[in-house]
């Protein structure tokens, strides 16, 4: 079964932690292990575990996501739009 993807607003700030979670919950409801998706994105381990945990010094680099979510079957989608 495919999960459902996410919508997640970027305000002043990405909330990395949060991102990190909803990466990991999709990696896991495909059935992926940690392991098997650094293989796929040619990362090591630690990496993929980082930005799932929404560690390091910086926000996750767009590319870096779309890569992650490209690997698992998802497109990055951005989309612009004025605020309420």
């Amino acid at each position: 079964m495919r999960a459902k993807g996410f919508e997640h607003a970027i305000g002043r700030k990405t909330d990395p932690k949060a991102l990190g979670a909803e990466l990991r919950r999709l990696r896991e409801l495909a059935g992926v292990t940690v392991g098997d998706m650094a293989d796929r994105m040619g990362w090591i381990s630690q990496n993929i575990s980082r930005l799932e945990r929404g560690g390091g010094a910086r926000e996750p680099m767009i590319s870096s996501v779309n890569l992650y979510l490209r690997t698992l079957g998802y497109e990055l989608v951005i989309c612009a739009r004025p605020k309420p």
